[in-house]
């Protein structure tokens, strides 16, 4: 239903992309799927294959990317308290920390 409407809405479709994917990133989910259909949505949407992986290829990275630096943030932020006790419960853990 998503790669249908990236193919229907060629210029939000990308913005739209990045979103998904900085999200997926966030929330650990594979994003290979989401990229193979988007690679047959963008050539679909704009007939021209090139062009296709270029507008794909940018939207992806700069949406993994996004969802990195915020995935970075929540673990080095909000939830280290966490990671912290789960750490003292193994000494292999505290041994690499």
């Amino acid at each position: 239903m998503f790669i249908e409407w990236m193919t229907a809405n060629p210029v939000g479709g990308p913005f739209a992309l990045s979103v998904v994917m900085c999200l997926g990133e966030i929330f650990f989910l594979p994003g290979s799927l989401l990229t193979v259909g988007a690679g047959f949505a963008f050539k679909k949407a704009y007939g021209n294959t090139q062009y296709a992986v270029i507008v794909g290829s940018l939207s992806t990275w700069v949406g993994i990317s996004v969802g990195a630096v915020i995935t970075m943030l929540l673990g080095r932020f909000v939830f280290k308290n966490q990671a912290v006790r789960l750490a003292q419960k193994y000494p292999m853990i505290r041994a690499f920390d």
